[in-house]
């Protein structure tokens, strides 16, 4: 090759090697740049700590935490909202053991209450394993204001011997909840009464898909994919996290041309979905099917509850936290009108508790945030499943003032 040929490859060599340089240097300032103006942003959005306080600021906080100071009610949402889950076999995850002031996980994967009983529970009384969401735990509030906390107290006012075990999770639906109630009793650990506490996640969860099946499909196909470390390596970068702000603020933008944030807080056009909402009421009666039979089996009284959800008989005017609206959480208004009419025309069997309406005409907030339960709203639905749970003869009868409930609880047919 002739000199001239070598100077020019040189001179070529040093030109793309000056481009590469500049645009690493200007890779380099732009995430620094962008890094010091996410820690600035992060350092003003510091206080408060929790989410809900955050997305819901200005919100009546006060309203639905009675007597409570603004610091108490800011630790509660943090210690509900900020620990993040462990894995677990089959169910993919669970709440992570944890010692708050206000929350409190048992490692042996139950939320402790007060006088909780002992584990593995006692051969004497009426053990109550409860089964659910985010709901059934107790997201945003303490340890004494769950469902499974006010059940306890009221079964055992009414004279019952109870001993109740919260096994609620955050995002479980009834697919999780069985093979959760399954492994529990693989393990030995055998309740008088299995509670199922569900609606509000079946609905959300209509591909029958639990929420970190993406995450986990990521890791189990690592070889065509970066690995989890290199992949959280380069998610950290500010332009990473600059691209995903873009991303959401660009989602809001199509849904804003598309007249999607013009349809209410329902979204008929979305969620109205009689398709999918025949999928998941199968879905659930299998599920119910399937526990059932391990009851049985195992000499254990499964009760299944149609918890209260607030896009089904609630007064949404009363709701301090609907927000721009309920998202996928909508699909659940569609799903329990056609559920309750199903129920009005075939009654189902006394294992089957309808507390779907016990909010109908209470003029008052009753949840903490767009779907988790106050105290005292986790106060009704437990008595709402005590009372039920005795009048259908699926524990023993409390004394008369704790049965005041009908039968069934079953909705009324509706024009």
């Amino acid at each position: 090759m002739s000199r001239f040929s070598w100077r020019r490859l040189a001179e070529l060599h040093r030109a793309s090697a000056l481009i590469l340089l500049n645009i690493l240097l200007f890779l380099i300032g732009l995430n620094l740049v962008l890094g010091l103006i996410f820690r600035v942003e992060d350092a003003l959005t510091a206080d408060p700590g929790d989410p809900v306080t955050r997305k819901y600021a200005g919100a009546e906080f006060a309203r639905v935490y009675p007597g409570r100071a603004p610091e108490e009610i800011r630790a509660i949402l943090t210690e509900s909202f900020n620990r993040p889950f462990v894995y677990q076999p089959f169910t993919q995850f669970t709440e992570r053991p944890f010692a708050g002031r206000h929350v409190t996980v048992d490692p042996a994967g139950f939320r402790r209450i007060p006088d909780q009983g002992p584990w593995p529970p006692a051969a004497t009384g009426v053990n109550i394993f409860l089964f659910g969401g985010s709901t059934t735990f107790g997201y945003g509030v303490p340890d004494d204001d769950t469902i499974a906390a006010h059940l306890q107290r009221q079964l055992r006012e009414g004279g019952l011997l109870a001993a109740v075990y919260n096994f609620g999770r955050g995002h479980y639906y009834s697919t999780q909840e069985r093979i959760l109630f399954q492994q529990l009793l693989v393990q030995g650990f055998q309740p008088t009464v299995a509670l199922f506490i569900d609606g509000l996640n079946d609905f959300y969860h209509d591909q029958d898909m639990p929420k970190l099946t993406n995450q986990l499909s990521d890791c189990v196909d690592h070889l065509r994919r970066p690995t989890s470390r290199e992949w959280a390596l380069f998610s950290n970068l500010p332009m990473a996290r600059a691209n995903r702000a873009f991303n959401d603020w660009f989602k809001g933008v199509k849904r804003r041309w598309r007249g999607q944030d013009r349809t209410g807080p329902l979204d008929a056009e979305r969620f109205d979905r009689p398709e999918v909402i025949d999928q998941v009421l199968e879905r659930h009666r299998r599920n119910r099917e399937l526990i059932a039979a391990m009851a049985r089996v195992r000499g254990v009284q499964a009760a299944f509850v149609w918890q209260p959800v607030p896009t089904f008989a609630y007064d949404l005017q009363q709701h301090l936290f609907i927000g721009d609206d309920f998202g996928r959480h909508a699909l659940s208004h569609y799903g329990y009108t056609e559920l309750a009419q199903r129920l009005a025309q075939d009654p189902p069997g006394p294992d089957i508790l309808w507390c779907a309406e016990i909010q109908r005409d209470l003029a008052e907030p009753l949840y903490v945030d767009q779907v988790h339960y106050s105290g005292a709203m986790s106060a009704r639905v437990a008595r709402c499943i005590a009372e039920r749970l005795a009048a259908n003869g699926l524990i023993p009868a409390m004394t008369d003032g704790h049965r005041d409930a009908p039968a069934t609880g079953l909705p009324e047919q509706r024009s």
